[in-house]
């Protein structure tokens, strides 16, 4: 990230891996930092990480989000859990990684405990017992087994037929598929389509897709 601005999307829960905290177990965090202080811890460790495709999960609706992937000002997870998934693009294979926190009663210090166990596995390095950045691997995303995979072109198809922008141009050029997937988004967003969001989720597909191929967040 290189002292730009952390780039995420905010997206729903759909699957929380493993055991949830009961509600009553949560307590309040021990420590104390304001939403810039987690934003630049994140920023840190990601960047340290290559991420890309940052997103945070919420326990949220569609409703509650914007055409931009941000939360709309009004909107409160209904449960303070949350993961943060990216895409390590500085460890070996690139994996997609996952994080989870739901011990403490505000989402937001959850991703502040996160941000700091990042930290805190970068720093296992300094000591010489892992050799391929191993202290990662427990929290690879498992790949889903309900859908399958869409290969390039066909995520660019589907996007060209929610806007009209030659797949090619998807295909090929980062800031045209940028455009062309914030369009196709709003256009098929399921508040605009009366709840409907067999479109948005195939956009969505086609979106982390065509993310993957061009590197970046889209």
């Amino acid at each position: 990230m290189n002292g730009r601005a952390l780039e995420y999307t905010v997206r729903p829960i759909e699957v929380w891996p493993g055991k949830r905290t009961s509600e009553y177990s949560r307590k309040a965090s021990p420590l104390k930092g304001s939403w810039s202080r987690t934003l630049g811890e994140l920023t840190r460790e990601l960047g340290m990480l290559g991420a890309r495709n940052v997103v945070f999960r919420l326990d949220v609706r569609e409703s509650h989000l914007r055409q931009d992937g941000q939360m709309r000002a009004d909107a409160r997870p209904k449960d303070p859990g949350v993961l943060l998934e990216f895409i390590a693009s500085r460890l070996p294979g690139e994996p997609r990684l996952v994080y989870k926190c739901d011990r403490y009663k505000f989402w937001q210090d959850n991703l502040l405990h996160i941000a700091l166990g990042l930290e805190a596995l970068r720093k296992v390095d300094r000591y010489g017992i892992t050799s391929a950045s191993e202290q990662y691997s427990g929290f690879k995303a498992l790949p889903s087994s309900t859908a399958a995979t869409l290969t390039t072109a066909e995520a660019a198809r589907i996007i060209e037929a929610h806007t009209g922008a030659a797949a090619s141009s998807i295909i090929g050029h980062a800031a045209n598929a940028k455009a062309a997937v914030r369009t196709a988004i709003f256009r098929t967003h399921p508040d605009r389509n009366d709840g409907d969001r067999t479109a948005f989720d195939q956009v969505e597909r086609a979106r982390s897709v065509l993310a993957t191929h061009h590197g970046v967040s889209l």
